[in-house]
């Protein structure tokens, strides 16, 4: 299956997708409607929101949803306090 990133923001989905990887980006962790659960379904998803108390927690609620599909999800894990495109900048993803 393809793998697809979803990313809390527009930077951070660009920032996936200049390292080639597609992604969706959701303007607020909470912006997504219960259709755009069934229409990812046949994709592997990676949670790539960011790493804060926040953001953490959006991202177990939105993997929850999944299981209630028996649909596996994986998480990004970045330094705390850290968010997709943070790390790009820095290099964390070796495109320095």
């Amino acid at each position: 299956n393809e793998k697809v990133y979803l990313c809390e923001g527009v930077f951070d989905t660009l920032s996936i997708d200049c390292l080639g990887h597609k992604a969706i980006g959701f303007l607020g962790v909470h912006a997504y409607a219960e259709e755009t659960i069934n229409l990812l379904l046949p994709f592997d998803i990676e949670i790539a929101f960011d790493n804060d108390d926040a953001g953490n927690k959006a991202s177990q609620e939105l993997a929850n949803k999944f299981w209630q599909y028996k649909k596996p999800v994986s998480r990004s894990i970045l330094p705390f306090g850290m968010d997709i495109n943070e790390y790009f900048k820095t290099g964390g993803f070796g495109n320095d």
